[in-house]
């Protein structure tokens, strides 16, 4: 509901919001959310979020982005867009000589927005009496550490110039579809703040080390934005093409997904 919404306020279009749900939810990675795995809770909050953001309703999207930072780490982008919109929003009521009174709701939401991730990492700290402990459990337990994509790289061009099985291969070809369309959807006319919320999920989603790279097309998913420039070209096709192609997309995701987990045994 959330992104179809979200659709409609960016392209004035009902159709082209409803083409966005579907693909974002045949993505190569959606089966998580049928799981007991973040993304789905954090994906909605995230959503509304950045809805709440393109109304202007400062504090419901401050509120929105400190209750997803209780969720994922991933929070960083919505704070980010958060920062973004909120400067926007005071450099126009500076040159516009808006009184003060104007100012207070997004200063209000900058403030609000990363509570929630900080006391996540507070509390992740307390527990493992680390300062720096979510950083080491991701490090230590996952086995996940920041490379600048280094390691993702590595994996790619070895998939190509090796012989790779199956499953390494649609993984590659997953990330780079999502890389493929974090720059295709650059070219969307759309508030610059969910410009710098798609880029920093994609850069969050490809720049860790590569242990778990079978849950990257997941790492992907909170981009929903990704669905935008897609669904923007297919949405003058009949409705009965688009019905058929959103069916053999949705066999083809959820026979990834299915194939990932039960023949591979990889983590989605």
């Amino acid at each position: 509901m959330g992104l179809a919404t979200l659709g409609v306020k960016l392209t004035a279009d009902s159709r082209i919001g409803l083409l966005m749900v579907a693909l974002w939810a045949v993505a190569p990675g959606s089966i998580a959310l049928s799981r007991v795995y973040a993304e789905a809770l954090f994906c909605a909050l995230a959503i509304w979020a950045l809805v709440a953001l393109v109304d202007r309703r400062w504090l419901t999207a401050g509120a929105l982005v400190s209750l997803a930072g209780t969720v994922r780490s991933t929070a960083l982008a919505l704070i980010a867009a958060v920062a973004v919109a909120v400067i926007i929003a005071l450099i126009q009521a500076a040159r516009t000589r808006q009184p003060i009174a104007r100012w207070w709701r997004p200063v209000a939401a900058l403030l609000l927005a990363p509570l929630g991730l900080l006391g996540y990492w507070g509390y992740v700290a307390a527990v493992t009496h680390r300062l720096d402990g979510w950083f080491w459990i991701e490090q230590h337990i996952f086995h996940m550490t920041f490379d600048w994509g280094a390691g993702t790289v590595r994996d790619i061009r070895s998939t190509f110039l090796d012989k790779p099985s199956a499953v390494e291969l649609l993984v590659v070809l997953a990330i780079l579809a999502a890389v493929g369309l974090t720059v295709w959807s650059l070219t969307e006319r759309i508030p610059v703040y969910l410009h710098v919320y798609t880029v920093v999920v994609a850069f969050m989603a490809f720049t860790p080390s590569a242990a778990w790279v079978s849950s990257k097309p997941r790492f992907f998913l909170p981009a929903v934005l990704l669905a935008l420039p897609l669904a923007r070209l297919l949405a003058p096709l009949r409705t009965s093409v688009l019905v058929s192609l959103i069916a053999v997309l949705t066999a083809a995701s959820t026979w990834f997904g299915l194939y990932l987990m039960i023949i591979a045994k990889w983590a989605p």
